[in-house]
């Protein structure tokens, strides 16, 4: 970058300084003379004093796509060096994201920061961008993009803002993220991009690890909400029927996944005394089946399981809800996954399955203090399940176990052993863990 000589600079001065002796002598001032919005530009250099100005320096109409994306490079390399950014904590983001700003005050960041100002002077010209933090063995933020744009657009986030749940689906990897109020977001390269793909059906925000069920043969995904709409989706999120809420929403529920279309809903009303309720008709309707109920699960339209608030064990009805047998002394927490026709349940016991719709259960492999899952891959020896340590696999069943990845940094402090606020993820795919929580970011973390 050329330089202004010393000539220059003193002209400059005395014309600055000038200035401002003729701002005092017709308007006198008792305080300091301001001087402000005061414009330097070079015949040496490019004028980047606005994006405006940046764009007439840059850019030309002929120019292809390639060719406008390598001189937004360029003009991001020529105007900053690599250095510890600076900070001012004024925005979403406590770095400088704003290129104009680094390119005549600061001059110096990371290659993190100056791929921001990638990205912002890419769009401005109307250059599709957007980053992507690939960190194998770190937790990285991956829903930051979509806030601040939503930001910048002046949308504001429901209540306690950010997003508000996760989950993946495990034939195809798509990521599904809540935003706080403003429904389910889809990305289909590992959380990259993200588009809304709920036509506006869903709404509020999951409190639990259980709110959202995810049909482990792919394709499907129920919303089960607190304080806004639910909704469910079976063709991968194009397509979306609402569930009628009970009172202000579900804490958890439960799917019979095995009926196309999805028919059986079993939930766990939000703070309503333990009220459960059955939906027939994909969640159009809904019959109370009365209070004192806490985790749910559903192996047919009729055949039932669930623990109770005051009493352990695992109780079974065949009739739909009406009589009810206990059937084990473990204590189940959340909502019971399903595979391949079996239940697999975390409980204070370990992970139980049962292969005769409920009436007994036997432990699978040693693993206890899961708090959420089985999220499983391709068959039903290779799953994952998460505890206070972190994100464990299994490929034999629970014979053997490997901690694939930690609890999040922001996270750690907040395990809840009832799969509660902590909304967890797996990509047997991509070997991506996901993790959300309500008010928070969504992170990823490769392994």
């Amino acid at each position: 970058m050329a330089r202004i000589g010393p000539a220059p600079v003193a002209r400059l001065a005395v014309a600055l300084v000038a200035v401002a002796a003729g701002a005092a002598a017709s308007e006198p001032r008792s305080g300091p003379g301001i001087v402000s919005h005061v414009k330097v530009v070079s015949d040496k250099v490019e004028d980047v004093s606005s994006l405006e100005a940046w764009r007439r320096s840059f850019i030309r109409d002929e120019m292809s796509d390639r060719e406008k994306a390598l001189a937004v490079w360029r003009s991001v390399v020529a105007f900053q060096h690599q250095d510890a950014p600076p900070s001012e904590f004024l925005q979403l983001e406590s770095n400088v994201l704003d290129p104009i700003k680094m390119f005549n005050v600061y001059g110096y960041s990371y290659c993190s920061v100056a791929s921001a100002h990638v990205q912002a002077l890419a769009r401005h010209i109307g250059l599709k961008a957007r980053g992507k933090a690939s960190m194998p063995g770190r937790w990285v933020p991956i829903s930051d993009g979509i806030l601040q744009d939503l930001q910048q657009r002046g949308i504001k986030t429901g209540w306690p803002g950010k997003t508000a749940g996760v989950a993946v689906d495990p034939v195809t990897g798509h990521v599904y993220m809540v935003v706080t109020g403003l429904g389910v977001w889809q990305s289909a390269d590992g959380g990259s991009t993200f588009k809304r793909v709920d036509n506006e059906t869903v709404g509020g925000r999951c409190e639990t690890g259980y709110s959202l069920c995810i049909d482990p043969a792919g394709k499907r995904l129920a919303c089960f909400m607190l304080d806004g709409p639910s909704a469910m989706t079976e063709d991968g999120g194009k397509t979306w029927a609402p569930i009628r809420n009970v009172a202000r929403g579900y804490d958890w529920a439960a799917v019979d996944w095995a009926q196309r279309p999805a028919r059986t809903l079993f939930g766990l009303v939000h703070e309503s005394g333990g009220l459960a309720a059955i939906s027939q008709d994909g969640g159009k309707s809904w019959k109370e089946l009365g209070k004192g109920y806490l985790a749910v699960g559903v192996f047919s339209a009729n055949v039932l399981v669930c623990s109770k608030e005051k009493e352990s064990g695992i109780y079974r009805t065949a009739d739909g809800g009406t009589n009810w047998h206990k059937v084990h002394e473990a204590r189940p927490i959340g909502a019971m996954r399903t595979f391949g026709g079996k239940g697999y349940w975390l409980t204070d016991k370990g992970l139980l399955v049962s292969r005769d719709q409920g009436i007994t259960w036997t432990r699978v492999g040693d693993a206890t203090g899961a708090a959420w899952g089985p999220y499983f891959g391709a068959d039903e020896r290779h799953f994952v399940v998460v505890d206070a340590k972190g994100y464990q696999e299994t490929r034999d069943a629970g014979t053997t176990w490997r901690t694939i990845a930690p609890l999040p940094p922001p996270f750690t402090k907040e395990f809840n052993p009832r799969g509660w606020f902590l909304n967890v993820a797996w990509d047997p795919i991509g070997k991506a863990c996901y993790a959300s929580r309500m008010g928070q970011p969504t992170y990823r973390y490769t392994y």
